[in-house]
């Protein structure tokens, strides 16, 4: 790992912890602010564009629950996940943990979702 990794990582662990404590300390009883100020937090230190989180409703389907914009000009296009990105999100409803740094890095399976992510 060299240096610039190395304080990348640190960084990064740094937020985490900071997260950690927020979530345990924090009075205020409004998670979803808690969480937004986090996501935007998390963003920020890792310099993406969007970051969307996504929960599974009881039947199984996935929704959008929360979503930041770098650029926060305009709403979040509201869609089903399923049909735009068939492959993410039936791996996430295996449990399984998906992590690229680009969509180009997604196996041929998942053509819809790098159509989409274009």
């Amino acid at each position: 790992m060299n240096r610039q990794e190395h304080e990348s990582q640190i960084k990064f662990e740094n937020l985490i912890a900071d997260l950690s404590n927020d979530f345990i300390s924090e009075n205020d009883n409004d998670t979803g602010k808690i969480i937004h100020r986090w996501m935007e937090k998390i963003a920020v230190t890792l310099d993406a564009e969007v970051s969307v989180l996504f929960l599974r409703h009881p039947k199984g389907d996935l929704f959008i629950s929360d979503f930041w914009r770098k650029e926060n000009l305009t709403e979040p296009v509201l869609y089903d996940p399923a049909q735009s990105f068939p492959y993410l999100t039936s791996a996430v409803l295996r449990g399984e943990l998906v992590a690229v740094s680009s969509y180009k890095e997604l196996p041929e399976e998942a053509a819809i979702d790098i159509q989409y992510l274009q």
